[in-house]
């Protein structure tokens, strides 16, 4: 199976621990490099964001995509009560929609997670 990632502050940078036959991988929100590798790495991947921007986790959701990874994103639909930044969400869920994902925009997620 995959690895689940859970983005809650951890006592150190990243923790491992088995649970069910499932790795359970908990990465401090400060640890976007180690988010992006295990996206890369998954197969089952839940993401909730309050704003998708290009970079390097769009880069590693749309990589993981192409793979055939199963991909479920959740954006909320105007952060920030900013329609440039609801445009970017927008675009970000429409590209992600593209590539297969299973990705919607929501009202009112105020969330930075993935699994």
């Amino acid at each position: 199976m995959g690895a689940m990632l859970s983005l809650r502050q951890p006592r150190g940078p990243l923790v491992v621990r088995p649970s069910g036959g499932m790795e359970t991988v908990m990465i401090a929100l400060s640890c976007v490099p180690q988010v992006e590798r295990a996206l890369r790495a998954g197969h089952e991947i839940v993401v909730g964001a309050y704003l998708l921007h290009p970079g390097g986790l769009m880069t590693a959701l749309e990589d993981a995509a192409r793979r055939g990874a199963h991909i479920v994103v959740r954006a909320e639909s105007s952060p920030y009560r900013d329609a440039g930044a609801g445009r970017a969400n927008a675009s970000a869920v429409a590209r992600l929609r593209s590539l297969g994902a299973d990705a919607a925009l929501v009202d009112g997620l105020h969330c930075k997670g993935a699994a």
